[in-house]
């Protein structure tokens, strides 16, 4: 009997011995839940602590051009010179409506940021006939080569002068000055039996392929009574370099107008 529970006791400390050895090796359970919300925010503390970028400044919106119904803008050309930062802003302008129009323009020139660095409202048209076309050129001087513009154009009737392109002819010439420069040559006739006032022309020079290569202003297309006499004829000759662009053929426009009445 005493050997019998001798057995009995050594088996008992076996199992106590394996069950111990059991609970040692068994994992601890992990909550799954509280270890995703630990991920959690582990990550949106990252995010939090990152640096941000600062927001880069919006350019300020130029407004969009004015034309009013009575014109159509048919093409708009830019000349822009280095040296003086000038720029030459020309705008070939329609009448369409039934009557001769005084037009006037005025356009202010923004930097890259949108910021208005320059205003011209100088450009005058005295009369415009129903459906004819001439120019507008505004001259801004001390602008940037980027320079954004935005033009507003009014029209009224033009009471104090008549149109007078209809009764002026234009012709020009195109000469090799030298290997460098080209000289054009415009050329105004008044056919009408009154004086013409106001006369000036812009050209426009164009290559081969009739792309846009430069243009030119031609003021004061007048004599020393700043007229052009009925049957007279005015010229001016321009140089125009090669480096802006070698080109073989011109688009001339004018202005003119009878003298002022009452």
């Amino acid at each position: 009997m005493k050997k019998l529970f001798s057995i009995l006791l050594a088996v008992m400390m076996l199992c106590s011995v394996l069950a111990l050895a059991g609970c040692g090796d068994k994992p601890e359970p992990t909550d799954e839940k509280t270890s995703n919300d630990a991920d959690v925010a582990v990550t949106e503390k990252d995010e939090a602590e990152a640096p941000t970028a600062e927001p880069a400044e919006p350019e300020e919106p130029v407004e969009p051009d004015y034309v009013p119904e009575s014109l159509e803008v048919v093409n708009v050309y830019t000349s822009y010179g280095e040296d003086a930062q000038w720029l030459h802003y020309l705008l070939i302008v329609k009448n369409i409506s039934e009557e001769t129009l005084e037009v006037n323009c005025k356009a202010v020139a923004y930097d890259a940021q949108g910021n208005q660095v320059k205003e011209n409202s100088a450009a005058t048209m005295r009369a415009l006939g129903a459906g004819q076309t001439s120019y507008l050129i505004a001259n801004l001087v001390g602008v940037p080569a980027d320079a954004k513009v935005r033009y507003e154009l009014s029209a009224e009737p033009a009471d104090h002068y008549d149109e007078y392109i209809s009764k002026l002819t234009v012709s020009s010439d195109i000469e090799e000055y030298n290997a460098d420069t080209k000289n054009v040559t415009v050329s105004v006739t008044n056919d009408s039996d009154a004086p013409a006032k106001n006369v000036s022309a812009v050209f426009v020079c164009f290559d081969a392929n009739g792309e846009y290569v430069t243009l030119r202003d031609v003021s004061a297309l007048w004599d020393d009574d700043m007229e052009i006499k009925p049957g007279a004829t005015q010229s001016r000759t321009i140089g125009v370099p090669i480096a802006d662009g070698d080109f073989e053929t011109v688009e001339v426009y004018i202005q003119g107008s009878s003298v002022y009445k009452d």
